[in-house]
């Protein structure tokens, strides 16, 4: 559940965002704690990818 929303708020974004900045956007649709947010971005990471320290996006899919 919270991997989805982490990408519908990259999709509608579209551009590589801090953390604050996703805590900010998924407590607008779920109540979730930063650590959550945090854990999610770090376990799938072929979805997110660390740009620099507490900046990640949305890894492109190559099947578009």
């Amino acid at each position: 559940m919270v991997k989805e929303i982490l990408v519908r708020i990259f999709e509608r974004n579209d551009r590589a965002m801090n953390v604050k900045e996703l805590c900010k956007e998924m407590l607008k649709e779920k109540m979730v704690s930063p650590n959550t947010v945090m854990l999610n971005l770090q376990k799938y990471k072929d979805l997110f990818k660390r740009v620099e320290k507490g900046v990640y996006e949305l890894v492109k899919s190559s099947k578009k």
